[in-house]
Protein backbone atom coordinates (compact mmCIF):
# COMPACT_ATOMS: atom_id res chain seq x y z
CA UNK A 1 0.00 0.00 0.00
CA UNK A 2 1.67 3.38 -0.96
CA UNK A 3 2.06 5.94 1.73
CA UNK A 4 3.19 9.27 1.04
CA UNK A 5 5.89 10.37 3.24
CA UNK A 6 5.97 13.85 4.83
CA UNK A 7 9.43 13.80 5.28
CA UNK A 8 9.05 14.02 1.31
CA UNK A 9 7.62 17.66 2.23
CA UNK A 10 11.19 19.21 2.63
CA UNK A 11 12.93 17.69 -0.28
CA UNK A 12 13.34 19.96 -2.78
CA UNK A 13 12.72 19.56 -6.56
CA UNK A 14 13.53 21.26 -10.21
CA UNK A 15 16.45 23.65 -9.68
CA UNK A 16 16.90 24.18 -6.38
CA UNK A 17 17.61 20.11 -5.93
CA UNK A 18 20.19 20.61 -8.94
CA UNK A 19 21.58 23.46 -6.73
CA UNK A 20 21.84 21.27 -3.82
CA UNK A 21 23.98 18.73 -5.98
CA UNK A 22 26.26 21.08 -7.53
CA UNK A 23 26.93 22.91 -3.94
CA UNK A 24 27.85 19.89 -2.43
CA UNK A 25 29.70 17.86 -5.66
CA UNK A 26 31.80 21.66 -4.96
CA UNK A 27 32.46 21.34 -1.62
CA UNK A 28 33.77 17.37 -1.83
CA UNK A 29 35.79 18.91 -4.63
CA UNK A 30 36.67 21.58 -2.30
CA UNK A 31 37.84 18.75 0.40
CA UNK A 32 39.74 17.19 -1.91
CA UNK A 33 41.79 20.33 -3.70
CA UNK A 34 41.96 21.92 0.18
CA UNK A 35 43.80 18.67 1.42
CA UNK A 36 45.86 18.35 -1.87
CA UNK A 37 47.25 22.01 -1.01
CA UNK A 38 47.77 21.51 2.43
CA UNK A 39 49.38 18.24 1.93
CA UNK A 40 52.42 20.25 -0.60
CA UNK A 41 52.95 22.37 2.66
CA UNK A 42 53.10 20.63 5.05
CA UNK A 43 55.03 22.80 7.28
CA UNK A 44 51.26 24.68 7.57
CA UNK A 45 48.88 21.79 6.73
CA UNK A 46 46.20 22.54 8.78
CA UNK A 47 46.22 26.46 7.93
CA UNK A 48 46.70 25.79 4.05
CA UNK A 49 44.13 23.31 3.98
CA UNK A 50 41.46 24.96 5.99
CA UNK A 51 41.52 28.47 5.11
CA UNK A 52 41.23 28.00 1.20
CA UNK A 53 38.85 24.87 2.02
CA UNK A 54 36.37 27.52 4.30
CA UNK A 55 37.31 30.60 2.45
CA UNK A 56 36.19 29.77 -1.16
CA UNK A 57 34.80 26.09 -1.67
CA UNK A 58 32.10 26.06 1.12
CA UNK A 59 31.44 29.63 0.73
CA UNK A 60 30.66 29.48 -2.81
CA UNK A 61 28.43 26.25 -1.86
CA UNK A 62 26.60 27.97 0.71
CA UNK A 63 25.53 30.51 -1.92
CA UNK A 64 24.36 28.40 -4.02
CA UNK A 65 22.49 26.34 -1.64
CA UNK A 66 21.24 30.12 -0.94
CA UNK A 67 20.15 30.73 -4.18
CA UNK A 68 18.40 27.60 -4.57
CA UNK A 69 16.07 28.59 -1.38
CA UNK A 70 15.29 31.61 -3.14
CA UNK A 71 14.63 29.81 -5.78
CA UNK A 72 11.82 27.21 -4.12
CA UNK A 73 8.33 27.93 -3.52
CA UNK A 74 7.81 25.94 -1.29
CA UNK A 75 8.05 26.47 2.86
CA UNK A 76 9.23 23.54 3.95
CA UNK A 77 12.01 22.67 1.41
CA UNK A 78 12.97 26.78 1.32
CA UNK A 79 13.30 25.92 5.45
CA UNK A 80 15.79 23.35 4.62
CA UNK A 81 17.31 25.30 2.27
CA UNK A 82 18.29 28.23 4.24
CA UNK A 83 18.90 26.04 7.07
CA UNK A 84 21.41 24.07 4.72
CA UNK A 85 22.96 27.52 3.45
CA UNK A 86 23.67 28.56 6.95
CA UNK A 87 25.08 25.91 8.40
CA UNK A 88 27.87 25.35 5.30
CA UNK A 89 28.34 29.09 5.72
CA UNK A 90 29.01 28.30 9.44
CA UNK A 91 31.58 25.76 8.35
CA UNK A 92 32.99 28.01 6.63
CA UNK A 93 33.42 30.39 8.94
CA UNK A 94 34.53 27.84 11.34
CA UNK A 95 37.73 26.57 9.21
CA UNK A 96 38.78 30.05 8.13
CA UNK A 97 38.81 30.82 12.12
CA UNK A 98 40.30 27.69 12.77
CA UNK A 99 43.02 28.52 10.38
CA UNK A 100 43.62 32.07 11.34
CA UNK A 101 44.57 30.45 14.58
CA UNK A 102 47.98 28.95 13.29
CA UNK A 103 48.95 32.17 11.82
CA UNK A 104 52.46 32.48 13.00
CA UNK A 105 51.70 36.15 13.65
CA UNK A 106 49.00 35.98 15.51
CA UNK A 107 49.26 37.14 18.81
CA UNK A 108 46.20 37.28 20.46
CA UNK A 109 43.70 34.31 19.54
CA UNK A 110 40.82 35.30 21.47
CA UNK A 111 40.59 38.30 19.80
CA UNK A 112 40.63 36.89 16.44
CA UNK A 113 37.49 34.25 17.48
CA UNK A 114 35.54 36.58 17.99
CA UNK A 115 36.42 39.21 15.55
CA UNK A 116 35.36 36.05 13.03
CA UNK A 117 32.69 35.69 14.82
CA UNK A 118 31.18 38.70 14.58
CA UNK A 119 32.24 39.43 10.79
CA UNK A 120 30.21 35.89 10.79
CA UNK A 121 26.96 37.04 12.22
CA UNK A 122 25.65 39.59 10.05
CA UNK A 123 26.15 36.91 6.78
CA UNK A 124 24.73 34.03 8.29
CA UNK A 125 21.44 36.14 9.50
CA UNK A 126 21.37 37.38 5.93
CA UNK A 127 21.10 33.67 4.68
CA UNK A 128 18.70 32.79 7.15
CA UNK A 129 15.89 35.05 5.78
CA UNK A 130 14.75 32.29 2.95
CA UNK A 131 14.43 30.39 6.82
CA UNK A 132 12.52 32.65 8.30
CA UNK A 133 10.26 33.57 5.72
CA UNK A 134 9.59 30.02 5.37
CA UNK A 135 8.25 29.27 8.94
CA UNK A 136 5.16 31.94 8.01
CA UNK A 137 3.91 29.05 5.56
CA UNK A 138 5.20 25.99 6.90
CA UNK A 139 2.36 25.13 9.07
CA UNK A 140 0.11 25.68 6.37
CA UNK A 141 2.12 23.68 4.25
CA UNK A 142 2.36 20.60 6.46
CA UNK A 143 -1.52 20.82 7.07
CA UNK A 144 -2.07 20.56 3.22
CA UNK A 145 0.94 17.79 3.30
CA UNK A 146 -0.81 16.09 5.83
CA UNK A 147 -4.25 16.46 4.42
CA UNK A 148 -2.78 14.91 0.81
CA UNK A 149 -1.25 11.93 2.98
CA UNK A 150 -4.66 10.86 4.47
CA UNK A 151 -6.26 11.17 1.41
CA UNK A 152 -3.78 9.13 -0.38
CA UNK A 153 -4.03 6.64 2.41
CA UNK A 154 -7.65 6.37 2.39
CA UNK A 155 -7.79 5.58 -1.41
CA UNK A 156 -4.94 2.88 -1.45
CA UNK A 157 -7.23 1.54 1.98
CA UNK A 158 -10.11 1.77 -0.33
CA UNK A 159 -8.90 0.31 -3.49
CA UNK A 160 -7.31 -2.39 -1.91
CA UNK A 161 -10.14 -3.89 0.53
CA UNK A 162 -13.13 -2.42 -1.73
CA UNK A 163 -14.71 -2.22 1.99
CA UNK A 164 -13.16 -0.31 5.02
CA UNK A 165 -14.92 0.71 8.69
CA UNK A 166 -14.29 4.23 9.68
CA UNK A 167 -12.41 2.37 12.69
CA UNK A 168 -9.99 0.56 10.31
CA UNK A 169 -9.75 4.23 8.53
CA UNK A 170 -9.30 6.27 11.35
CA UNK A 171 -6.29 3.78 12.76
CA UNK A 172 -4.42 3.86 9.70
CA UNK A 173 -5.00 7.78 9.24
CA UNK A 174 -4.86 8.85 13.29
CA UNK A 175 -7.61 10.58 13.27
CA UNK A 176 -11.21 10.41 15.11
CA UNK A 177 -14.26 8.77 12.57
CA UNK A 178 -15.69 11.88 12.35
CA UNK A 179 -12.73 13.43 10.17
CA UNK A 180 -12.69 9.76 8.63
CA UNK A 181 -16.71 10.79 7.65
CA UNK A 182 -15.03 14.29 6.23
CA UNK A 183 -11.86 12.67 4.19
CA UNK A 184 -14.64 10.46 2.52
CA UNK A 185 -17.36 12.64 1.68
CA UNK A 186 -14.28 15.17 0.34
CA UNK A 187 -13.23 12.46 -1.87
CA UNK A 188 -16.12 11.90 -3.29
CA UNK A 189 -17.19 15.44 -3.80
CA UNK A 190 -13.92 15.88 -5.93
CA UNK A 191 -14.55 12.60 -7.40
CA UNK A 192 -11.22 10.49 -6.03
CA UNK A 193 -13.37 7.86 -5.12
CA UNK A 194 -16.90 6.39 -5.72
CA UNK A 195 -18.92 3.96 -3.65
CA UNK A 196 -21.49 4.18 -0.99
CA UNK A 197 -20.79 5.60 2.51
CA UNK A 198 -22.96 4.31 5.06
CA UNK A 199 -22.68 6.79 7.15
CA UNK A 200 -25.05 5.02 9.85
CA UNK A 201 -23.07 1.98 10.20
CA UNK A 202 -19.41 3.31 9.79
CA UNK A 203 -18.34 1.83 6.58
CA UNK A 204 -17.92 2.43 2.74
CA UNK A 205 -17.95 0.46 -0.05
CA UNK A 206 -16.49 0.98 -3.71
CA UNK A 207 -19.39 0.34 -5.90
CA UNK A 208 -18.25 -2.81 -6.91
CA UNK A 209 -17.88 -4.35 -3.69
CA UNK A 210 -21.21 -2.88 -2.79
CA UNK A 211 -23.23 -5.00 -5.65
CA UNK A 212 -21.16 -7.54 -5.00
CA UNK A 213 -22.55 -7.77 -1.50
CA UNK A 214 -26.36 -7.61 -2.23
CA UNK A 215 -25.87 -10.11 -5.08
CA UNK A 216 -24.11 -12.56 -1.99
CA UNK A 217 -27.05 -11.72 0.59
CA UNK A 218 -29.59 -12.14 -2.59
CA UNK A 219 -27.99 -15.67 -3.93
CA UNK A 220 -28.59 -16.59 0.07
CA UNK A 221 -31.67 -15.89 -0.35
CA UNK A 222 -32.70 -17.64 -3.35
CA UNK A 223 -30.71 -20.85 -2.59
CA UNK A 224 -32.13 -21.36 1.30
CA UNK A 225 -35.47 -19.80 0.94
CA UNK A 226 -34.93 -18.77 4.63
CA UNK A 227 -32.01 -16.61 6.21
CA UNK A 228 -31.40 -15.93 9.68
CA UNK A 229 -29.50 -12.26 9.46
CA UNK A 230 -27.39 -13.45 12.58
CA UNK A 231 -26.19 -16.04 9.98
CA UNK A 232 -26.19 -13.95 7.16
CA UNK A 233 -24.30 -10.70 8.95
CA UNK A 234 -21.59 -12.93 9.82
CA UNK A 235 -21.10 -14.30 6.24
CA UNK A 236 -21.70 -10.91 4.86
CA UNK A 237 -19.14 -9.28 7.51
CA UNK A 238 -22.08 -6.48 7.40
CA UNK A 239 -24.25 -5.25 10.83
CA UNK A 240 -27.71 -6.47 10.57
CA UNK A 241 -29.06 -3.13 10.58
CA UNK A 242 -26.80 -2.28 7.10
CA UNK A 243 -28.61 -5.76 6.09
CA UNK A 244 -32.04 -4.37 6.67
CA UNK A 245 -30.45 -1.36 4.64
CA UNK A 246 -29.63 -3.80 1.66
CA UNK A 247 -32.89 -5.56 2.30
CA UNK A 248 -35.13 -2.69 1.27
CA UNK A 249 -32.74 -1.69 -1.88
CA UNK A 250 -33.39 -5.34 -3.36
CA UNK A 251 -36.60 -4.74 -2.84
CA UNK A 252 -36.86 -0.72 -4.68
CA UNK A 253 -34.66 -2.06 -7.40
CA UNK A 254 -37.31 -5.19 -8.13
CA UNK A 255 -34.90 -8.00 -7.02
CA UNK A 256 -36.67 -9.46 -4.41
CA UNK A 257 -39.99 -10.15 -2.65
CA UNK A 258 -40.45 -12.08 0.45
CA UNK A 259 -41.25 -11.43 4.12
CA UNK A 260 -39.23 -11.17 7.28
CA UNK A 261 -39.97 -11.58 10.89
CA UNK A 262 -38.26 -8.88 12.87
CA UNK A 263 -38.99 -10.29 16.28
CA UNK A 264 -37.00 -13.72 14.91
CA UNK A 265 -34.95 -12.23 12.65
CA UNK A 266 -35.67 -14.56 9.91
CA UNK A 267 -36.15 -13.44 6.15
CA UNK A 268 -38.05 -15.21 4.11
CA UNK A 269 -37.90 -15.65 0.21
CA UNK A 270 -41.87 -15.99 -1.37
CA UNK A 271 -43.55 -15.71 -4.98
CA UNK A 272 -44.87 -12.12 -5.06
CA UNK A 273 -48.18 -12.71 -7.05
CA UNK A 274 -48.87 -15.63 -3.78
CA UNK A 275 -48.31 -13.22 -1.04
CA UNK A 276 -51.10 -10.60 -3.34
CA UNK A 277 -53.79 -13.31 -3.77
CA UNK A 278 -53.84 -14.48 -0.22
CA UNK A 279 -53.75 -10.74 1.22
CA UNK A 280 -52.89 -12.45 4.54
CA UNK A 281 -49.75 -12.43 6.77
CA UNK A 282 -47.41 -15.47 5.73
CA UNK A 283 -46.52 -15.44 9.01
CA UNK A 284 -49.40 -14.93 11.58
CA UNK A 285 -52.39 -15.37 8.73
CA UNK A 286 -53.43 -11.48 9.88
CA UNK A 287 -54.44 -8.88 7.79
CA UNK A 288 -52.08 -6.38 5.84
CA UNK A 289 -52.09 -3.05 6.07
CA UNK A 290 -49.47 -0.62 4.08
CA UNK A 291 -46.77 0.32 5.39
CA UNK A 292 -44.77 2.18 2.32
CA UNK A 293 -43.84 2.11 -1.13
CA UNK A 294 -42.79 -1.79 -1.75
CA UNK A 295 -43.73 -2.80 1.72
CA UNK A 296 -46.87 -4.30 3.26
CA UNK A 297 -46.80 -4.70 7.32
CA UNK A 298 -48.67 -7.02 9.25
CA UNK A 299 -51.00 -5.53 12.04
CA UNK A 300 -50.95 -8.61 14.25
CA UNK A 301 -47.24 -9.82 14.08
CA UNK A 302 -45.81 -6.86 12.90
CA UNK A 303 -43.63 -8.99 9.92
CA UNK A 304 -43.09 -7.16 6.73
CA UNK A 305 -43.58 -8.40 3.35
CA UNK A 306 -41.95 -7.05 0.49
CA UNK A 307 -43.54 -6.85 -2.73
CA UNK A 308 -42.35 -4.99 -5.73
CA UNK A 309 -43.74 -1.49 -6.09
CA UNK A 310 -45.77 -1.83 -9.28
CA UNK A 311 -47.37 -4.65 -7.83
CA UNK A 312 -49.24 -3.15 -4.95
CA UNK A 313 -51.00 -1.13 -7.55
Amino acid sequence: MKRISLLKTFVPTGYPLVAVVLAIIIAIAGIIISVLYGLAQPENFIRETLFPMGMFFFSFSALIIEIGAWIEKRAAPRLVLGCGAVFVMAMACGAVGIADLFMEEIEDPDTMLATTACCSLPVLLILAIPSFHALTRLQEEMQSARKEEREQLAIDMIGSKGIVTYTELGKALRCSEDEVDQILRTLMEEGKIQGVREVEHKRFYTKARFAEKKSQLLGMIAAQGEVQLESAAIELDAPVGLLKTWIYALVKDGKFTGYINWDKGVLYSADAETLREKERCPHCGGTLKMAGKGTVQCHHCHAEVFLLANQQE
